[in-house]
């Protein structure tokens, strides 16, 4: 029995050593997460132009378009929960920004950083960032919360020596270049526009989309504190995406930015969901911008309506 006691608490040991060892390693691993956060910190005394928001300001505004100074810390499944906490957490490290640009998505305003649809961001989020959820009891382990997602993190650049990290030195996601780009990107269109609209269905109590226009309101207010303008941005989309949207959602949508840019000074809203002078090359799916040709046609055309 002894022994037994013995060989159990020596192979718990080399499992717990294997483990913390693995935990250890991954957090070395480049990711966009550590790397933006490395960018406010280490540049935010430079940073006069700041880009937020999810994937479609990551890979859709690209700063070498706008004047020094112009960094893009959106991340990649942000919603504005988060959007808000970066922004109150590290605004400290940035004393020259004049201009926070937000950009917005179809679906923002109903979606939110949720344990059951983003666990992978919230664990990312609350071990590289140093943001949480309220109610967070996730463990702060890539390794017990993401499992089999961080081995295969683990083992793409270890063992693969994979890039995982494809962001710029001034933010800019490139993996979403055209090289990236999926053949039937535009068959898959119709599908990833049913999912969005069926999300903003469901939030048929209006819950989810009041809390996000509190959101930004807090945000706008943050801003006008710091005498910061704020420009909510809505990136262009595919024709094909566009012409799917729910025209119900798409007018509050609008509706609503409008009337909030009316109660702030400070604040701007620009939509571009619309636009048509955008071709098949400037995306790199329905919603996304291209980063390597998209992005540059659109933040040229950004840059001048801001006037900056």
């Amino acid at each position: 029995m002894k022994r037994f006691i013995v060989n159990v608490l020596f192979f718990s040991s080399f499992l717990l050593a294997l483990a913390i060892g693995m935990e250890c390693m991954l957090r070395r691993v480049p990711n966009t997460y550590a790397f933006k956060r490395s960018l406010m910190e280490e540049q935010g005394r430079h940073i006069k132009t700041l880009v937020l928001g999810s994937s479609v300001a990551e890979c859709g505004i690209a700063p070498s378009c706008f004047p020094s100074g112009t960094y893009n810390l959106a991340v990649s499944g942000q919603w504005l929960r988060f959007n808000l906490q970066m922004f109150g957490q590290y605004q400290e490290y940035m004393p020259e920004l004049e201009n926070v640009i937000l950009g917005v998505c179809y679906h923002t305003l109903w979606s939110d950083d949720d344990v059951e649809t983003d666990e992978w961001s919230i664990v990312e989020h609350g071990i590289y960032l140093d943001i949480h959820l309220e109610d967070d009891f996730l463990p702060h382990s890539e390794l017990l919360s993401l499992g089999a997602r961080s081995l295969r993190k683990w083992s793409k650049f270890y063992l693969l020596h994979g890039q995982t990290m494809l962001c710029d030195s001034l933010g800019l996601d490139h993996s979403f270049d055209l090289s990236e780009r999926a053949a039937d990107w535009r068959e898959k269109i119709a599908s990833v526009v049913a999912g969005h609209n069926g999300l903003v269905q469901s939030d048929k109590d209006g819950v989810r989309y009041g809390r996000n226009m509190e959101r930004i309101c807090r945000l706008a207010e943050m801003c006008r504190e710091k005498g910061i303008k704020l420009w909510i941005v809505v990136p262009p989309v595919h024709e094909d995406y566009y012409a799917r949207l729910d025209s119900c959602a798409l007018s509050r949508l609008r509706n609503g930015l409008s009337e909030l840019s009316s109660e702030y000074p400070n604040v701007r809203w620009l939509d571009y969901l619309g636009d048509t002078r955008f071709s098949d090359d400037d995306f790199y799916d329905g919603n996304h911008l291209s980063a390597d040709v998209g992005a540059r046609n659109f933040s040229q055309i950004l840059r001048e309506d801001m006037g900056v």
